[in-house]
């Protein structure tokens, strides 16, 4: 049991932490070293929430082997507060800290003194009106039965649902996002076998809450995850996995699905990068990248009108290598 969530998190939580090659893409990168963004842009390092704006970078949370480490913090809409995983040997939870890392108080409670009762919480996404958090859970597993699934957490009462069902053994459904301008919709990570059993996949699905119609988004040849909306609603850069590449990719999608479809996609960047991120003008793309083996972050500009498309070389956010786990946030 135990072998399979750790399949599921190594997939789903770290997508770029196989030995892949260094990243081709960025051969001309411009490095600055530490550079600044407009806003603030949360991300991790050996386990420690860090925050990097005009100011320069500052520690929010520090990992505490008591407490556990964190990975994939979460701005909440107004920017006052962080959603994120804490995570120990056998279990994580989902909790909630302020913007200075103060008042942490967690959402889940997954520990138990029976191993394999232990239960993995991650990916916390807020609802536009901050009254609600999407996350990633093994919650309600039975016997091999055990795949995370996707709940919604109402904040006041602290109660949750479960939202998605996934594929048996498969890995799970992971990274949940609303969509900006369109509360009922949202878009997940949906990981599949392919018919012969051998090998898994994954597509993008946009599922509604209120008639709960869901829809492919990407096709099954392809495997597509960690899609992150623009501010807008109205483009999705996601990652598609290659050979020996994880490549950064961009496709508008139309407000109204009524079926599966294949979203005309644009490569924006090439290598082994992952967990992309929008800027809050919707201007540029915050992701992480794999070169000379070690993580950083990385931003490039992006426009989506009237065609999608990468201008200018990316530039080398951080240079002294960060964890794959950080999913960064950026907010105003």
């Amino acid at each position: 049991m135990r072998r399979y969530i750790a399949l599921a998190l190594t997939i789903l939580v770290c997508s770029s932490c196989s030995a892949f090659a260094p990243a081709a893409g960025l051969a001309g990168v411009a490095s600055v070293p530490s550079a600044s963004v407009g806003g603030r842009l949360l991300y991790v390092r050996n386990g420690s929430v860090e925050e990097l704006s005009s100011a320069g970078t500052k520690e929010i949370a520090k990992a505490d082997p008591n407490k556990g480490s964190y990975a994939m913090p979460a701005w909440s809409p107004d920017g006052g507060q962080i959603a994120y995983m804490i995570r120990q040997k056998n279990f994580s939870d989902i909790g909630l800290m302020s913007a200075d890392g103060a008042g942490q108080t967690l959402l889940t409670r997954d520990e138990n003194s029976v191993i394999d009762n232990n239960l993995w919480a991650a990916m916390p996404a807020w609802s536009p009106d901050g009254k609600h958090i999407l996350y990633s859970s093994d919650q309600g597993k039975s016997g091999a039965n055990i795949d995370l699934r996707i709940w919604l957490m109402t904040l006041a009462t602290r109660r949750a649902a479960t939202v998605t069902t996934p594929d048996f053994q498969a890995g799970g459904d992971a990274d949940a996002s609303f969509r900006p301008g369109h509360p009922d919709q949202l878009v997940y990570t949906r990981w599949s076998y392919e018919t012969n059993g051998t090998a898994a996949y994954s597509t993008l699905v946009l599922y509604n809450l209120t008639t709960q119609e869901r829809f492919a988004l990407t096709p099954t040849k392809d495997t597509d995850f960690q899609p992150a909306w623009s501010p807008d609603g109205k483009t999705l850069a996601f990652i598609r996995r290659g050979q020996a590449s994880d490549e950064l990719y961009a496709a508008a999608v139309p407000v109204n699905i009524t079926a599966d479809l294949t979203l005309p996609a644009t490569l924006l960047e090439s290598g082994v990068n992952a967990q992309p991120c929008w800027s809050p003008d919707g201007s540029e793309l915050a992701y992480i990248s794999e070169n000379n083996n070690q993580f950083d972050l990385y931003q490039v500009g992006v426009s989506t009108a009237p065609t999608i498309s990468a201008h200018g070389k990316p530039t080398q956010l951080t240079n002294d290598g960060i964890d794959a786990t950080s999913r960064p946030s950026w907010t105003r």
